[in-house]
């Protein structure tokens, strides 16, 4: 079969091809911050950055938390690093007081460049104007912060971390058996807080009359004084007669047992009282010899009241301090009340989502347990973490498309309705779009709306707090 020559109709559909693969190029070389020679450059400055390992090209630029543009080149130059930033053209220029600080947005240390407003009155950096480094903040690590504290207290941290682990060590299930308690333990604490919050009153008042008996007994001093000199004269003598005393103890249940007996013939008035006298006969032989003995016991007792004169010494300056702490304890009653009105919807909140707080911390263990070998053979970790890019993300479509079933406010349990036949969406809205991404092959899952939520007693489309009355 010989070869025949390509007519129009191959020759387009040919060039169509490497038209369509060279525009998916540029797609997603675009997609993933590349720039095309001949695109418009935007606003664009200078920040000398004292010390920034971690910047690199493509770093986002933010003001309040919101990309406003992106750092397109980095030069290192001794000690510091110069990055050009372009802004995007509604956020330009920048004026010349701004200030920047590094921070990291993930725990691999993933870096950004928060950048401050600045003054509206204050004047524009030019095009290609510089930020100086006197501008830029340091940040703020936690080996810095830790740094900050004297060899004692860091002595003393490092110690309360080996008891930790010294504590923590062989004691996994003790650990898995108290988080899988906590969704109970947060539950109390929400009717703790709420039932402090309605009687605050009364606590306030408790406090108060506490502070005033505590003043009552620690302006008595001589009272207070003649109170443990008679108690230490009664345990002197008491341990004086420890034989005497034991004889009164073993003598002490038949004393009881006719008191008894007595007790049931008093109340049974109909009966004669000789039964009665003859059951108290024998209480009554013994009473003379526990009366002796009780005297004998009071030396005893003086003997161990003794230790009690140094009390004597102190006790009149401790109830007086213990007075003063008490009458200080009423305003922070009073300042504790704002601190609960933020905590008790945040209590109500975890409550709610018990199920997703406990789930946490094992699918947190399982994300992390991963072990693999690298390519020299030694097992590391790896992070299971997946990464979704939708295909609306990928082009900015401005709608969703009708076969999303995004839900970003699921509600409490709200992962156990893949077992009902599929996750809710946060709406249905969307279903009836046009379709402006790529198809997914087959059919849609059916959209179920997930509807109202409701927490802490307030129902909405997604959990809202506010502070509690």
């Amino acid at each position: 079969m010989g070869a025949r020559p390509a007519g129009p109709g191959r020759i387009f559909i040919a060039v169509g091809f490497a038209l369509s693969c060279i525009g998916l190029l540029f797609f997603l070389w675009t997609s993933f911050g590349g720039t095309l020679p001949l695109n418009a450059k935007g606003y664009r400055a200078t920040l000398v950055l004292p010390d920034a390992s971690n910047v690199v090209k493509e770093t986002d630029v933010r003001i309040s938390g919101v990309v406003i543009g992106r750092v397109v080149t980095t030069e290192r130059s001794g000690t510091t690093t110069r990055a050009v930033l372009e802004i995007e053209s509604r956020y330009a220029p920048l004026r010349r007081d701004v200030r920047a600080v590094l921070r990291r947005k993930s725990l691999l240390g993933e870096a950004y460049l928060e950048l401050s407003p600045g003054s509206p009155t204050a004047a524009a950096i030019p095009e290609g104007g510089l930020i100086p480094a006197r501008q830029v903040r340091e940040e703020v690590a936690v080996d810095k912060v830790l740094s900050t504290f004297d060899p004692r207290t860091r002595a003393a941290l490092r110690g309360w971390l080996q008891g930790w682990e010294a504590g923590l060590d062989g004691r996994a299930a003790d650990l898995s058996g108290a988080v899988g308690r906590l969704p109970g333990a947060v539950q109390t604490s929400g009717d703790l807080l709420g039932e402090l919050r309605r009687q605050r009153t009364a606590v306030s008042t408790l406090v108060r009359d506490t502070g005033v008996t505590f003043g009552a007994i620690g302006s008595q001093q001589a009272s207070v004084d003649r109170l443990i000199t008679n108690s230490r004269a009664l345990l002197d003598t008491t341990a004086s007669s420890e034989r005497d005393l034991r004889r009164t103890v073993a003598a002490l249940p038949g004393f009881l047992d006719g008191l008894q007996s007595a007790a049931a013939a008093t109340s049974r008035v109909s009966r004669p009282l000789t039964p009665v006298l003859a059951a108290l006969r024998p209480a009554a032989r013994r009473l003379p010899a526990t009366l002796t003995a009780a005297t004998s016991a009071g030396r005893e007792l003086r003997a161990l009241a003794a230790p009690l004169d140094a009390v004597t010494g102190v006790a009149p300056r401790g109830l007086n301090a213990a007075r003063g702490i008490l009458d200080a304890a009423g305003p922070l009653i009073g300042q504790l009340r704002p601190f609960a009105r933020q905590l008790l919807p945040m209590v109500q909140f975890a409550q709610v989502y018990r199920q997703e707080l406990v789930q946490a911390w094992t699918q947190t263990a399982a994300a992390t347990q991963a072990v693999a070998p690298d390519a020299n053979g030694r097992n590391v970790h790896y992070l299971r973490a997946p990464a979704v890019f939708p295909a609306e993300a990928l082009i900015g479509a401005s709608r969703k498309a009708p076969y999303s079933r995004s839900n970003a406010y699921m509600a409490p349990s709200g992962i156990d309705e893949l077992a009902k036949g599929g996750l809710k969406a946060f709406d249905c809205a969307n279903v009836g779009n046009p379709i402006t991404t790529p198809p997914i092959p087959g059919t849609y899952p059916d959209c179920r709306p997930q509807g109202p939520v409701t927490v802490a007693g307030r129902t909405s489309q997604y959990p809202q707090l506010r502070q509690a009355p």
